[in-house]
């Protein structure tokens, strides 16, 4: 008689998914089988993997982070650059708002004021930039809106740039007055 040959244990990774999510980790924790899947697929050492779980974890905390900033900061939804209809505003100059979706110029701490009458793009294009340097981790969570009044006589509402009214990281807190 030959001997049976051996099976395969039986490995659950249930216990380990509930010590993941338990740690706070949860995109291991509710996708290990997949992980699991694709490591043993294309043959990762264990160094590998780990780094397979904590890229995908810290990609998911940091789509959350950038989630609930824009929450907190009250920008309106919805308003990107690439929603903004420059057709419709040919006046504005695409490379230089474009070089302000670098948000250089809130690491620089330099100011940035759209002036325009009503129904220009000023709040489309001051909240694109607002969200964007939310998504690229230059921006606490404030965010406010300001009416200016002008001596023309004209009430225009305008957003100053995030510099303005949003906390920078590189910046000190000051005390509203």
């Amino acid at each position: 008689m030959s001997p049976l040959p051996k099976k395969a244990p039986v490995v659950t990774l249930d216990p380990v998914a509930t010590k993941l999510a338990t740690l706070g980790l949860d995109y291991p924790a509710s996708c290990l089988p997949d992980l699991v899947e694709q490591c043993t697929r294309e043959q990762l050492s264990p160094v590998s993997f780990l780094e397979l779980v904590l890229t995908g974890e810290l990609e998911r905390k940091d789509e959350r982070r950038v989630t609930t900033m824009l929450k907190l900061s009250g920008l309106p939804t919805g308003k990107t650059l690439e929603d903004f209809d420059w057709s419709f505003q040919p006046r504005v100059d695409r490379r230089q708002i474009e070089t302000l979706a670098t948000c250089s110029y809130i690491r620089e701490k330099t100011n940035v004021l759209f002036l325009g009458p009503p129904g220009v793009g000023k709040s489309h294009l001051a909240t694109a930039l607002g969200v964007l340097a939310h998504s690229v981790r230059v921006l606490n969570w404030r965010a406010k809106s300001t009416t200016v009044s002008r001596r023309s006589g004209g009430t225009h509402r305008c957003l100053s740039s995030p510099q303005a009214f949003f906390s920078t990281r590189d910046t000190p807190r000051t005390p509203r007055r």
